[in-house]
């Protein structure tokens, strides 16, 4: 590892430690594990402008059940983006309604500018007023809102994906007694047929 501070060595990428979404891996060292993620803000050594919905919106992050996804998926459709980033902010959605993310406020919702000016999509909301008790339901028409395709058939990708963490917490050496502590918190997010 070096310091993001200055040009990378041939053979280097731009890695953040912290939670998000994309590649990464788990560093383990002195009987912990951090979890590394390829930082989606830079193409070499080229540093992408990058925005938070938050700043883009002008939104207030601290004020929590506030700010909703129907916000983001707005945002998306405001900066001309394609239908695969609208479906991919509504995957995002339903994936922190599966999985209980409570730190989905407006300032982890970003977007990244490219070197001609056209925006990208990268990554505590509301789904139709409501921040708790989210249900199959409630994605759904919000899937239907913005024209989200094949919404069921994601749902179920989606609780699929849910459904193998406790392998992949196993994997990480989790214990049982907090896998089945943090799965009573997840809800079940399920295709309705």
């Amino acid at each position: 590892m070096v310091s993001a501070q200055f040009n990378l060595p041939d053979g280097y990428e731009h890695w953040l430690l912290k939670f998000d979404v994309g590649e990464g891996w788990l560093l383990e060292e002195n009987c912990r594990a951090h979890f590394m993620t390829k930082r989606f803000d830079r193409r070499g050594n080229e540093k992408m402008h990058m925005q938070t919905l938050c700043g883009l919106a002008h939104l207030d992050f601290n004020m929590p059940h506030v700010h909703s996804y129907e916000q983001y998926l707005r945002t998306v459709l405001d900066l001309q983006l394609d239908a695969p980033c609208l479906q991919q902010a509504w995957l995002r959605a339903a994936l922190n309604v599966a999985i209980v993310n409570c730190d989905d406020h407006t300032k982890n919702l970003a977007f990244i500018q490219d070197s001609n000016g056209k925006w990208t999509r990268q990554h505590q909301m509301l789904i139709g007023g409501k921040a708790w008790n989210i249900t199959s339901t409630d994605l759904l028409e919000l899937a239907a809102a913005y024209d989200i395709r094949q919404p069921k058939q994601l749902l179920h990708q989606v609780a699929h994906s849910v459904a193998l963490w406790p392998m992949f917490a196993r994997q990480a050496g989790v214990t049982a007694l907090e896998i089945d502590r943090i799965q009573s918190f997840q809800q079940s997010v399920q295709s309705v047929n």
